[in-house]
């Protein structure tokens, strides 16, 4: 019903990196970017989607990298690097801040890579990262006609466990 009224969704990147070479085959590195999001689109409400430009968001963060090439006749390579960010949107009514379904506010990741003989090569990737969030299920309620539904908690309060994966 609102296709006629809503208009495309808008984001505005911001993104400054500095990089310094520590010796001639490693490097550290530091990015920092901000992304404003305007006109997102939200359901006018809880039951049904009619879209509407209310919304209003950021995803900002940092990263600290430091890389190792392959130096000339080396075998090892890798870098190890840790992310600190957060994504948030609400409505134009004021409403509070609700993280999105994939703020994910730390990250962290190691990888290396050893050469072996001829074209072969073994590497080694571990990845750790807050849990993303989600809506918990506080509840039930039972409604006269004996049928029941689950009763949500806030949207997107609660975040799942640590995620954890080695390759």
């Amino acid at each position: 019903q609102n296709l006629n009224i809503i208009s495309p969704e808008k984001a505005t990147h911001y993104v400054i990196g500095l990089t310094r070479s520590l010796k001639t085959d490693v490097e550290a590195r530091i990015e920092l970017y901000n992304k404003d999001l305007d006109r997102l689109l939200l359901p006018q409400d809880d039951v049904f989607f009619a879209p509407r430009n209310s919304g209003y968001g950021i995803a900002r963060g940092i990263e600290v990298r430091l890389e190792k090439q392959r130096s000339q006749g080396g075998r090892l390579s890798g870098f190890v690097s840790y992310a600190f960010s957060e994504s948030k949107y609400r409505d134009g009514d004021g409403s509070k801040w609700i993280p999105f379904k994939f703020d994910r506010r730390h990250s962290m990741t190691f990888f290396a890579n050893l050469r072996l003989a001829g074209n072969w090569s073994a590497n080694l990737l571990w990845q750790a990262a807050s849990g993303l969030p989600f809506t918990d299920v506080v509840g039930f309620r039972v409604h006269s006609d004996g049928y029941w539904s689950f009763v949500s908690g806030p949207r997107n309060e609660a975040n799942f466990p640590l995620f954890n994966r080695l390759d």
